[in-house]
C-alpha cells in the first residue's frame, strides 16, 4: 500500500496549493458547517477535491458512512456559496460503483477547457489502480480506463 500513500500525498499537495482551496478557507474562516449532501444519504465524506470557477465550486468527494468502504466511491457536487453542495446529475449514484470487492477512493478533481478531469484509486482486495474518466458537464462520464 506505499503507493496509495503516494498518491494522497501528491493529491493533498494539490488540493493544499490550488489558488480555490485558499478562496475556501478564506470563505469558511468562521468554522462554518458545510453541507455536502452524499449518494448514500449520511452526508459524511472524506478526500475532497475542489476547484473554483467563474462563480462555481466544484467538489469531488467520496462518501465514508462510518467508516464503510462500500460506500467510498466518487461523486461531483457545486455550489455557488462554498458552504452548501449539492450533487451534480442523479443523486443515487456515485460517478462509478465497483463490483463488491472493491471501492474507488482519493478522486483528484480538474477542469481544463470546459471539461472536468476525474483521477481515482480503485482498490480491489489488495490492487490499487488509478483510474482516469472525464465529462463536459458532470452528469455524462466517459468510460473509466486506467490511468498510467
Amino acid at each position: 500500500m506505499k503507493w496509495k500513500t503516494w498518491l494522497n500525498i501528491i493529491i493533498s499537495g494539490i488540493i493544499l496549493f490550488s489558488p480555490s482551496c485558499k478562496k475556501e478557507v478564506e470563505i469558511n474562516k468562521n468554522n462554518s458547517r458545510v453541507s455536502i449532501q452524499t449518494y448514500e444519504k449520511s452526508g459524511q465524506a472524506v478526500h475532497p477535491s475542489i476547484i473554483y470557477q467563474t462563480g462555481e465550486y466544484f467538489l469531488a468527494i467520496t462518501p465514508y458512512p462510518n467508516g464503510n468502504t462500500r460506500f467510498e466511491n466518487p461523486q461531483l457536487l457545486s455550489s455557488k456559496n462554498g458552504l452548501e453542495f449539492i450533487i451534480i446529475g442523479d443523486s443515487t449514484k456515485p460517478i462509478d460503483f465497483p463490483d463488491k470487492y472493491a471501492h474507488n477512493c482519493d478522486p483528484c478533481l480538474i477542469k481544463n477547457g470546459g471539461t472536468f478531469h476525474l483521477y481515482y484509486v480503485e482498490v480491489e482486495l489488495d490492487t490499487c489502480r488509478l483510474m482516469y474518466r472525464n465529462s463536459k458537464d458532470g452528469v455524462s462520464w466517459s468510460p473509466e480506463r486506467e490511468s498510467y
